[in-house]
């Protein structure tokens, strides 16, 4: 029998993937590799519109608990064919290859773009920053997230054992997030729980009309 040598391609990115000719399709299982001799991850990606998940909450699957410490934030957790969040080091690495990276947030019918995205380094923080947005929406959703005195914009991301604030924030709201330095923390929850008896806890969202939103599926893409 002959011998054979087998190889991998990995993509640094789903966008990656696309450019380098794979199928378009809507949501697909891959691996990617965003840098070098660096870990091989396992993320969804949209091939179609060159996008990686990087965070996937939805009602319909079984409930991962968001609840975690900084070291799990930064590597990531979860199940890719489910509830997951790819991990804010390999976040970074993937803006690192893209300095133009664009954000989706997307809030089940409610979209919301981010260009010219990026991170700060883990010692900053991990701090969200973007120089542009535009709401998909017909009337203006959750813009105090992306300007004026709520905006994310410039904020560290915060986790129960890594606070950079004194609100308690990722206690009351039960997950890590670029909260805020100032009692609201924040005016959505996407990393909370579903069904929760605490309506900080709850994953959810308050649009410009002060109106509460409860999303059963929520997602964070990069591209």
């Amino acid at each position: 029998m002959a011998n054979h040598a087998f190889y991998f391609v990995f993509f640094y990115d789903c966008k990656d993937g696309k450019q380098k000719g794979v199928v378009p399709e809507s949501n697909l299982i891959s691996y990617i590799r965003p840098i070098a001799h660096g870990p091989i991850l396992l993320v969804k990606c949209n091939f179609l519109r060159s996008m990686t998940i990087i965070q996937n909450r939805d009602k319909r699957c079984n409930e991962v608990d968001f609840n975690r410490n900084w070291q799990d934030y930064e590597t990531g957790f979860g199940e890719v064919h489910g509830e997951y969040w790819l991990g804010l080091k390999h976040f970074k690495d993937i803006n690192d290859n893209n300095p133009s990276l664009q954000l989706k947030l997307y809030f089940q019918r409610w979209r919301l773009f981010f260009y010219s995205f990026n991170l700060s380094n883990d010692t900053d923080g991990y701090r969200f920053h973007f120089d542009s947005y535009i709401n998909f929406n017909k009337n203006p959703t959750n813009m105090s997230l992306m300007s004026g005195v709520k905006s994310m914009s410039g904020q560290p991301f915060s986790t129960f054992d890594r606070d950079y604030f004194i609100h308690g924030c990722p206690n009351r709201f039960k997950g890590g997030w670029w909260y805020l330095d100032d009692s609201v923390c924040s005016k959505a929850n996407l990393n909370g729980n579903h069904n929760d008896v605490d309506l900080e806890a709850e994953i959810h969202f308050f649009d410009d009309a002060d109106i509460r939103h409860i999303p059963s599926e929520v997602q964070i893409r990069i591209k």
